[in-house]
């Protein structure tokens, strides 16, 4: 139903088949497969992609126990993949496809066409473009021989896309995506990296539009308006997962139209909710985007802070050839000496309050007292903070806990998610949730509160919201 646009009517069904399959017994060895179809043709489109992530991991654990070693694989290697399209650490993520590699061998088991290319893709952004195909890492068929074996795959092609984009090498692919159709085929098999590949092309095609002369460059404009549409419709039924990519479609193509003051507004939006939903990838594209967009309007100084915050975020991501990539871009622009610039925050630049300031150096200062004797002794009143106890626990401060409070916001605007995604979403970490032998009853966050505890936290906050508006 998903795949002709029932997005709701399937989630319905989907959540039907969940607590089906938990009924006894007899159904419950049929979970790990359940896991992976709903989670992978449904709730794709609604949850939180790093949920999605942990829901595909749990079918692992879960298909494990029950010996049903096939659809185990195949839920931890989607995990794994939905873990790169959200951002997750590509050193880390290598390590765990070269452990899933190994696993699956023991097991008999083949490593779907999908991780193959993910790895492939891994190795590219980590080391560079020269690597492409050129020798095999970690034991693992290379991109190049996969694509001989079985031909020009959707995940290849999309692939393909994202390297051109964020290398900056778009050679021929322009023709191909000014007139590319996915098919109903193509679209199946790329879930859930059509978020990726709406991204990036819709973002190719603004970029390479100012550089194009007519009539390319109105072709290029027009389908990536047409991707915005699309990106959009997509975002109705999940604004945590594609917020941050409408809107710096949106700055992009105002940028392309040669709107550029209404587009300034929107960049630097596109940045902030990137952050905002745990996207660092999708943080450093909007930066380095928002850089370009400065540099142009002569802005230098500020231009300089957000190429050094993409620099940055990519660094964390761990994608050290794209890094290279920026760095000498912004060589090329800024020459070797940039002591004529003036220093330029970049919080000031994003409009990070002095609140929201205050709560990040708190929550620094937390994680550094659980390594001290003085666990417990330092305390915050400031609003929008936490306070800790004795034990060294975030007890709400006047302003409540921030992942409460960004919790509460998600699952107001996406009232299908459940309220342990919420939870999650919001930053709320439950160690031992999938843990052999543990009882969801017995599960508590990193603060050592009981999960139950949370959800009736939650919820209470969302009955007394209702009770407000009544």
């Amino acid at each position: 139903m998903t795949s002709t646009g029932k997005i709701e009517e399937g989630c319905r069904l989907g959540r039907i088949a969940l607590k089906l399959v938990e009924k006894n017994a007899s159904s419950l060895k049929y979970k790990s497969v359940v896991v992976l179809v709903v989670y992978q043709t449904i709730f794709w489109y609604i949850e939180p992609l790093q949920s999605v992530a942990d829901s595909h991991f749990h079918g692992y654990k879960v298909g494990q126990q029950l010996g049903d070693l096939l659809f185990s694989s195949w839920n931890l290697q989607l995990s794994l993949l939905l873990n790169y399209i959200g951002g997750t650490n590509l050193i880390t993520l290598q390590k765990a496809i070269k452990e899933c590699s190994v696993t699956t061998d023991i097991q008999r088991q083949s490593l779907l066409p999908a991780l193959i290319l993910l790895h492939s893709q891994v190795i590219v952004l980590t080391q560079g473009l020269h690597v492409l195909g050129t020798r095999i890492v970690d034991n693992i068929p290379t991109e190049a021989e996969l694509v001989a074996k079985v031909g020009d795959v959707a995940h290849f092609r999309c692939h393909k896309l994202v390297r051109a984009f964020l290398f900056r090498q778009f050679n021929d692919l322009l023709d191909e995506i000014a007139t590319s159709e996915l098919t109903p085929e193509d679209r199946l098999k790329l879930r859930p990296m059509l978020y990726m590949k709406i991204l990036c092309e819709g973002l190719t095609c603004f970029l390479c539009s100012r550089e194009a002369e007519e009539p390319a460059k109105t072709s290029l404009i027009e389908k990536g308006q047409s991707i915005l549409r699309e990106a959009k419709s997509l975002a109705k039924h999940s604004s945590w997962n594609w917020q941050n990519k409408v809107v710096l479609l949106e700055s992009m193509e105002m940028h392309a139209m040669g709107n550029l003051k209404e587009a300034w507004p929107v960049y630097i939006s596109s940045i902030q909710s990137a952050r905002e939903h745990k996207f660092i990838h999708e943080e450093a594209i909007a930066s380095e985007l928002t850089g370009e967009y400065l540099f142009e309007m002569g802005r230098h100084s500020e231009a300089y802070a957000l190429y050094d915050h993409s620099i940055k975020c990519f660094e964390e991501w761990g994608a050290q050839a794209v890094v290279k990539r920026v760095k000498a871009d912004v060589q090329s622009k800024f020459g070797t000496d940039v002591s004529h610039l003036e220093a330029t925050n970049i919080d000031s630049i994003l409009g990070i309050s002095s609140i929201q300031q205050t709560g990040a150096i708190q929550k620094k200062k937390r994680s550094s007292y659980g390594n001290s004797s003085d666990v417990g002794s330092k305390k915050t009143i400031d609003k929008g903070t936490t306070v800790e106890d004795k034990k060294g626990r975030k007890k709400a401060g006047r302003g409540g806990d921030e992942r409460m409070n960004l919790a509460f916001q998600l699952k107001k605007q996406n009232p299908d998610m459940s309220l342990l995604d919420a939870l999650i979403a919001g930053g709320f970490i439950f160690p031992r949730l999938h843990a052999d032998g543990v009882k969801t009853s017995q599960v508590k966050d990193t603060d050592d509160i009981l999960l139950s505890q949370r959800k009736n936290q939650l919820n209470r906050r969302l009955r007394e919201d209702r009770n407000r508006k009544t």
